[in-house]
């Protein structure tokens, strides 16, 4: 099964989008992996990595040590409208960019 995902994965967005149309005429689809919404709404511990950089960022706050640069060069004309929804869809499919570390106790 898992080199038949692979081909499938390997196929050219037209080849690809035309296999999920007979798919779809024939009343199937593919089995696509999708990030779940948490359902434990409760606060949840905190891991290894993620108290490291609550404690140094407790220790040193205004560091940029753990920002990671990168700069992107656009040609042509950018629609802004676009790229801002495009930005928080991602930011809507990915909990993580919407997670808030509060300190308790």
């Amino acid at each position: 099964m898992d080199d038949l995902r692979k081909r499938i994965a390997a196929l050219p967005p037209e080849k690809r989008a035309l296999f999920e149309r007979q798919l779809q005429q024939k009343g199937l689809q593919l089995d696509r992996a999708t990030i779940c919404k948490r359902e434990n709404l409760n606060e949840l511990p905190l891991s290894f990595a993620q108290q490291r950089l609550w404690f140094l960022h407790q220790l040193e706050p205004d560091t940029t040590a753990y920002n990671i640069a990168i700069a992107w060069r656009f040609t042509g004309n950018l629609d802004i409208a676009v790229l801002q929804s495009c930005l928080n869809t991602i930011v809507q499919r990915h909990e993580i960019l919407r997670t808030a570390f509060v300190a308790a106790n």
